[in-house]
């Protein structure tokens, strides 16, 4: 994979609104923790209205797509979740609007825009224990990693590796928005729940091994032979393993890629 195209950003939509409603409760039960504790139903609510309105959409490019499926998860659902999702989404999309696709040198591009748009919206800044403190060092693992030569699959990797290290840091910081400043102190030992909500999404995320190839994953019943994936990915007959993995299927190969 060197760059996706509105197609599949809005596969990604799909299946984040259908993995977001099983971490429903998770996310309610957090927020109620140092919120209000209507994240769970805050999520569940915006990621259907993003991918209810993907039809509406066809045919545009993919920053378009994102950035007015933030809109809609905001008119879904108006909170202050809502509005700091649909900011993030929305500066991501303007920052690529107008190109066919996205490319790996995009993606720093693309979250340190989300992270300016969040900033000037909220007014929050790193550190606030806010969903910048996950936004910001995504931003920068995918910097890095494309400065390093990383292509699309491996940049994804690392900015959400670094999600998962990042979310566990916030944990000893003191909320200052929103409902967490009424708690204050309280909030110590807690990760923000704002945080938590897009790391769920983690399970979606490409999974890239070395010696592996990522290829579209396929319906369960075409899954049964090596055959199917042979033809897949053309004539390399070194085909070891199949594993089945939302939204990808991970087929090891030794010494490289596909033909």
């Amino acid at each position: 994979m060197s760059e996706i195209t509105a197609a599949n950003v809005a596969d990604f939509i799909t299946r984040l609104a259908q993995v977001m409603p099983t971490h429903e409760q998770a996310l309610r039960d957090l927020d109620a923790q140092i919120g209000d504790g209507d994240l769970g139903v805050t999520c569940s609510l915006g990621t259907r209205a993003m991918a209810d309105g993907l039809a509406d959409l066809a045919g545009e490019d993919p920053g378009t797509v994102l950035a007015k499926s933030g809109m809609a998860f905001n008119r879904a659902a108006a909170s202050t979740f809502g509005v700091i999702f649909a900011t993030a989404l929305m500066s991501m999309g303007k920052a690529v609007r107008g190109q066919p696709t996205i490319a790996a040198a995009d993606l720093p591009v693309m979250f340190e825009a989300a992270v300016e748009g969040v900033k000037s919206r909220g007014g929050a800044e790193v550190g606030d224990k806010t969903v910048l403190d996950v936004l910001a060092p995504m931003a920068e693992a995918l910097r890095a990693a494309v400065d390093a030569g990383a292509d699309f699959p491996a940049a994804i990797v690392a900015a959400t590796d670094r999600c998962h290290t990042a979310l566990e840091a916030t944990k000893p910081l003191e909320g200052k928005h929103g409902r967490s400043a009424w708690f204050r102190e309280k909030t110590i030992g807690v990760p923000d729940p704002g945080s938590t909500a897009p790391s769920r999404a983690r399970s979606l995320r490409v999974r890239v091994r070395r010696g592996s190839v990522v290829v579209p994953a396929q319906p369960l019943a075409r899954l049964r032979d090596a055959h199917h994936f042979q033809r897949l990915l053309g004539r390399n007959e070194h085909l070891l393993a199949v594993a089945q993995h939302v939204p990808h299927v991970v087929v090891e190969i030794p010494d490289g890629r596909a033909d």
